[in-house]
């Protein structure tokens, strides 16, 4: 080990200091949550009508399909 390696080593921890990180209000959270799911709708909808634009267009149908709680599509299969 050379001398700057054992005098990293030997140098003592720096102690953290217990700082409090200020928190966003509260109405604040709401609107970028809000924000968040006009966003994600929003995208929703531009993905179907992408989706069944390119059905038209290759004549195939689409498969019915539904979006659970975590916003993943599944295939309904009909029986």
């Amino acid at each position: 080990m050379s001398a700057e390696s054992q005098e990293k080593v030997q140098e003592p921890a720096r102690e953290m200091k217990d700082e409090k990180i200020p928190l966003p209000e509260l109405h604040q959270t709401r609107d970028v949550s809000e924000k968040v799911t006009e966003s994600r709708e929003l995208l929703g909808k531009q993905m179907s009508a992408n989706l069944i634009a390119i059905a038209e267009l290759i004549n195939k149908p689409i498969p019915q399909m539904q979006v659970d709680e975590h916003g993943v599509f599944h295939e309904v299969k009909s029986n």
